[in-house]
C-alpha cells in the first residue's frame, strides 16, 4: 500500500514587502515586451529608412500607436489578472487575490475558498488602482498603516492579497489538509453586495450622456475640432460610467462582521449587534427564473440617550438574499444562543 504525502494549505495576509516583489515583476514583464517591441519596430524603420531625418511612413504612426497603447495593454492585463485573482508577478511569489464578496454557493469557506474576484470586481479594483496613483501613488501607500495591508483599490474591490503557504504532511488525507482552520489569517469580513447607483437603464445612459457633455464643452472652450471631439467624447461617456459604477459598488454594501451587520450607502452608515437583533424578513426570490436578489428586512432593539428601549428595523435590496439570511440567522443564533425569527 502507497503512502500518499498530503498537502496542507496556510493562507496569511501578504506583505506589503512582498507585494511590492510581486508589483516589480509585473512591471519589469510588460515592460520588457513593450521595450522588445519597440525596439523590432525601430530595427524594420531603419531597413525602410529613405534618408529623411526620423522615422518613415507606416513605420511613423505604427511607432506611436505602439507606444500609446502602453497605459491601454497596462489596464487590460490588469483587469484580466484581477478577474482570475493572480498575476505573473503574485504567482511566482505565491500570491493570490481574493474577494470577500459573497457569491451563490452552497458554503464559503474564507480560509482556503479559492474565491476569485470575477470580472467586475477586477474591473473595479484596476480602476481603482488607476485611482490610486493619482494623488502621487497614496492609494497604493495606504497598505502601510492599514491594519489589513489592504490598498484603496483592495478596499473598492473588497478584496484581499494572501500568501499561499503549501507544506507536505504525511499521514494526513488531502480533504483534512484543506479543511484545516488558520483562524490567525481568517478573513473575518463576509461582504454582499446591495443595488449600486445607478439601478436603472435610464440612470446608466445618463452617467454615459453627462460624460460625453462634459469632455465636449472641456474640448470647445480649448478650440479643438468637432471631428476630434466626436472621437474622444464616447471614450470619455464611457469612462465616467465605469467610474460610476466602480465606485457605486464601493459605497453600497451590507457587511457580516465579527460581532454587527454593517450597512453602508451614500446616505446612511449603520451598525447593528448580532445580540440586537430579534427579526429578519425577506421577499422570497424567484427561484423559477434563477433571481436571487431581493428586499431584506432586519428589526432590532436599541436604547435612545434615556436609555429606554426601543425598536427599530432598516431594509435594503441585496443580489443573493438567501445566503445573507442563512449566514445572519446562523450568526444571530451563535451570539444569542437561541435561534432568531425569519420571516419569507
Amino acid at each position: 500500500m502507497s503512502s500518499e504525502m498530503a498537502i496542507e494549505t496556510h493562507i496569511q495576509r501578504a506583505s506589503v514587502r512582498r507585494r511590492t516583489g510581486a508589483y516589480a515583476l509585473d512591471t519589469a514583464t510588460i515592460g520588457s515586451i513593450w521595450i522588445v517591441g519597440s525596439v523590432v519596430i525601430l530595427l524594420l524603420a531603419r531597413g525602410d529608412k529613405s534618408g529623411d531625418e526620423g522615422l518613415a511612413e507606416p513605420w511613423a504612426t505604427i511607432f506611436g500607436v505602439f507606444v500609446l497603447s502602453l497605459p491601454v495593454c497596462w489596464f487590460i492585463y490588469q483587469w484580466i489578472s484581477n478577474a482570475i485573482g493572480v498575476t505573473i508577478g503574485k504567482r511566482i511569489l505565491s500570491l493570490r487575490i481574493r474577494s470577500t464578496v459573497a457569491r451563490p454557493g452552497p458554503a464559503f469557506s474564507l480560509t482556503t475558498d479559492p474565491r476569485r474576484p470575477g470580472v467586475g470586481d477586477g474591473l473595479v479594483r484596476t480602476i481603482g488602482q488607476t485611482i490610486g496613483v493619482l494623488p502621487l501613488g497614496l492609494g497604493y501607500l495606504w497598505a502601510l498603516w492599514d491594519k489589513h495591508n489592504q490598498t484603496w483599490h483592495d478596499k473598492m474591490s473588497s478584496t484581499h492579497v494572501v500568501r499561499i503557504l503549501k507544506t507536505p504532511q504525511p499521514g494526513l488525507s488531502q480533504i483534512d489538509s484543506l479543511a484545516a482552520s488558520v483562524d490567525d489569517t481568517r478573513l473575518e469580513k463576509l461582504r454582499f453586495r446591495t443595488r449600486s447607483w445607478p439601478r436603472t437603464p435610464r440612470g446608466h445612459f445618463a452617467l454615459f450622456i453627462s460624460g460625453m457633455v462634459g469632455i465636449t464643452v472641456a474640448l470647445l472652450l480649448q478650440g479643438v475640432s468637432w471631428s476630434n471631439i466626436l472621437i474622444v467624447s464616447p471614450l470619455f461617456g464611457l469612462g465616467a460610467w465605469l467610474i460610476a459604477l466602480a465606485l457605486g459598488k464601493f459605497l453600497n454594501y451590507v457587511e457580516l462582521r465579527p460581532h454587527c451587520v454593517y450597512l453602508r450607502d451614500p446616505q446612511d452608515r449603520t451598525k447593528i449587534p448580532y445580540k440586537d437583533i430579534e427579526l429578519i424578513a425577506t421577499d422570497e426570490p424567484n427561484a423559477l427564473t434563477g433571481d436571487k436578489s431581493g428586499a431584506v428586512a432586519i428589526g432590532y432593539s436599541t436604547s435612545d440617550l434615556l436609555r429606554r428601549s426601543t425598536k427599530k428595523g432598516v431594509e435594503f435590496e441585496l443580489d443573493d438574499v438567501k445566503t445573507f439570511v442563512t449566514e445572519l440567522s446562523s450568526r444571530v443564533h451563535a451570539v444569542k444562543g437561541e435561534p432568531v425569527q425569519v420571516d419569507s
